[in-house]
């Protein structure tokens, strides 16, 4: 990341770590696009026989890969508010990790510690013209913070654990006070939180 933080341009600075150097737009002025043409191969489809398990491997947070070839990662369609490299303003996907960060300082985010942080990165206006998705992006992690407080606080006083008697048993206990169409969001809450980390319950 010390390497290529330099060149990752603001739509893919989610993709950078706390650690990475600011992106210096000088890197990407490569001179006129050359326009190229090249036959296409039209070839059979085919599926090859894999004598191993083959793994689908995921990465927390940046979801980077490092390889010989270089650095790699997953990759998603592009929304409206990533494509903003030419706009002035800081779109919410950026934002929202470096809300995340603001609670190693304060366990309650707020607006002004966020731009606190986003003016290591961005400029003074660049980050005024973002107040909005700024103030979007708080809303969002305290209302996450808030449902993970609430699901602690039924779980714990459960007084099942995963260990003990499995994820079915916590799960059952828990649907006691959640609807139906909540508990995919307990389960991953739960999990998040840590309290599935020791187990393999099932």
């Amino acid at each position: 990341m010390q390497d290529i933080g330099a060149y990752i341009p603001p739509c893919m600075r989610r993709k950078a770590t706390a650690s990475a150097p600011a992106f210096l737009p000088n890197l990407w002025q490569l001179g006129e696009p050359v326009i190229g043409w090249d036959k296409p191969l039209i070839l059979t489809p085919t599926t090859p026989h894999y004598e191993h398990t083959v793994y689908c491997i995921d990465v927390e947070e940046t979801h980077n890969f490092i390889t010989k070839a270089g650095v790699v990662h997953n990759c998603k369609p592009p929304s409206i508010e990533d494509i903003h490299w030419a706009s002035d303003s800081i779109p919410l996907s950026r934002i929202l990790p470096t809300v995340w960060n603001s609670l190693e300082s304060d366990p309650s985010p707020t607006i002004e510690g966020v731009k606190k942080l986003l003016l290591e990165e961005f400029s003074p206006a660049v980050v005024e013209k973002s107040l909005t998705r700024i103030g979007k992006a708080v809303g969002q992690v305290k209302q996450r913070l808030a449902w993970h407080e609430t699901v602690q606080r039924s779980y714990l006083t459960s007084g099942l654990t995963f260990a003990k008697d499995g994820r079915a048993g916590v799960m059952r206990e828990l649907s006691r006070h959640f609807s139906k169409q909540e508990m995919k969001r307990v389960f991953s809450a739960l999990k998040e939180m840590g309290f599935m980390e020791s187990t393999n319950a099932s």
